[in-house]
């Protein structure tokens, strides 16, 4: 009974992450891709996804990040334009695939840091 409920609510999660996160800009216009550039990437996901996706719905104020399995523990960094952290938490991608935070309220431009072992990417965004 606890395998069912719990594999019950692991597709829920998925599903509801999936659909309602995960949309393109150009089909949720409230959803932006924060580009991330990498300098090394772990190369081992065959899926063609990106290993680390981020993305900022304006309407909830709200950052979600996915992140391949392959990425490993990672620590997920926000800082302004001044370099001040206003931001930071370490997520374990082999245990949870995704996470979300609130975004800075203050208007201006941020910098996305995602660091791993094996991956490093970088996204600016601006509120």
């Amino acid at each position: 009974m606890k395998r069912y409920l719990y594999c019950f609510l692991t597709v829920l999660v998925y599903v509801a992450f999936g659909c309602g996160v995960m949309a393109t800009p150009a089909y949720n216009p409230g959803v932006e891709e924060v580009v991330l550039k990498t300098e090394n990437d772990p190369g081992d996901d065959r899926s063609g996804s990106a290993p680390v996706e981020a993305f900022l719905v304006r309407s909830t104020n709200t950052l979600y990040i996915s992140l391949a399995f392959s990425v490993g523990t990672t620590t997920i960094t926000v800082k302004n334009a001044s370099g001040t952290v206003v931001y930071s938490d370490v997520v374990d991608a082999t245990l949870v695939g995704f996470t979300q935070f609130t975004a800075p309220s203050t208007p201006g431009t941020y910098a996305l840091e995602i660091q791993s072992a094996n991956y490093y990417g970088i996204g600016i965004f601006t509120i």
